[in-house]
C-alpha cells in the first residue's frame, strides 16, 4: 500500500499507520467473534443440560432441531408457549434492570 511518488514520505508513513490500525482492528474483531462464539456455545450447553430452566431447555431443543431460532423466540415469530414464556421473562428482567438505571441516564444512548 504505497502512495503515488508525488505524495511524499509523510503520506507513506500515514498509510503505513493506517494499515497497522486496520490490521489491529481486524484482529480485535476476530478475537471478539471467537469469544462470542464460545459464549454462545456455553449458553447452548447450559440450556441443553437444563441449567437455565426447562423452558429454555425446550427452546434450545427446538433451535437444535431447526424448528425455530433465538431471533424468532425474541421477536415473537415463534408462537410456542415456551417462547411466549421466555419473552415474558425477558420483559420482566428488563423492567427490573431499568429500575437500577439512574434517572439521568434513562434514554441516553452510548453509555
Amino acid at each position: 500500500m504505497s502512495a503515488p511518488p508525488e505524495a511524499g514520505a509523510g503520506t507513506d508513513d500515514a498509510l503505513r499507520r493506517l494499515g497497522a490500525v486496520s490490521a489491529s482492528l481486524r484482529a480485535e474483531h476476530d478475537r471478539w467473534r471467537a469469544e462470542a462464539a464460545t459464549r454462545v456455545a456455553a449458553r447452548g450447553a447450559a440450556a441443553r443440560r437444563g441449567d437455565l430452566g426447562p423452558g429454555v431447555r425446550e427452546l434450545q431443543a427446538r433451535v437444535d432441531d431447526g424448528l425455530t431460532t433465538w431471533a424468532a423466540v425474541l421477536d415473537g415469530r415463534d408462537r410456542s408457549v415456551a417462547a411466549a414464556e421466555a419473552r415474558r421473562d425477558v420483559a420482566e428482567r428488563l423492567v427490573e434492570l431499568a429500575r437500577h438505571v439512574p434517572p439521568g441516564d434513562r434514554g441516553v444512548r452510548g453509555r
